[in-house]
């Protein structure tokens, strides 16, 4: 228990105070600068469109892979022809694209948005991902800093109702 309780302390609940603490001063002058991060990225249009389309393709998303997850499963479990051969149908797509994705790294798993769009995704594609690798390639650590500690919050909160919730 011990070294999974120090693995974790080292690799992901430290650096993630240090992206807390980084969230509240200028990355530059390491000059204290309060919520101005935060204001920066809530006035930032870039990331007002991102965020809400990621929330859009969440809430579609979602409940559409997992409704239809759903439903082929009840299927194939009620098959009685040929149920073997269509459970690894589909699964041989699921199995490559895991060992594909597993060799990508993360910020160009996204790119295909690029491939349909061109060189800058059109704004009903612009995600999440895309503000943040654009404020990673141009080193906005600011920026950075203050979304990540945003999402963590608004995710945290949500864990939370959803665990009130289910606890009824």
């Amino acid at each position: 228990m011990l070294p999974s309780l120090l693995g974790t302390m080292i690799f992901i609940f430290i650096p993630f105070l240090d992206v807390i603490f980084k969230s509240f001063f200028n990355s530059v002058s390491g000059e204290f600068v309060a919520f101005k991060n935060y204001i920066n990225i809530f006035n930032n249009e870039a990331f007002k469109l991102a965020s809400f389309n990621t929330f859009k393709f969440i809430c579609i998303c979602i409940p559409l892979l997992v409704g239809l997850s759903l439903l082929v499963a009840i299927l194939l479990n009620n098959m009685t022809f040929k149920q073997e051969f269509f459970k690894t149908t589909f699964l041989i797509p699921t199995i490559f694209t895991v060992s594909v994705l597993s060799l990508l790294n993360s910020f160009k798993v996204f790119r295909e948005a690029y491939l349909v769009a061109g060189e800058y995704p059109h704004n009903s594609m612009y995600m999440l991902q895309h503000t943040f690798n654009n404020w990673f390639n141009s080193l906005d650590i600011d920026k950075l800093s203050a979304g990540a500690t945003v999402l963590s919050v608004i995710i945290f909160i949500l864990i939370l109702m959803l665990q009130k919730r289910l606890g009824e």
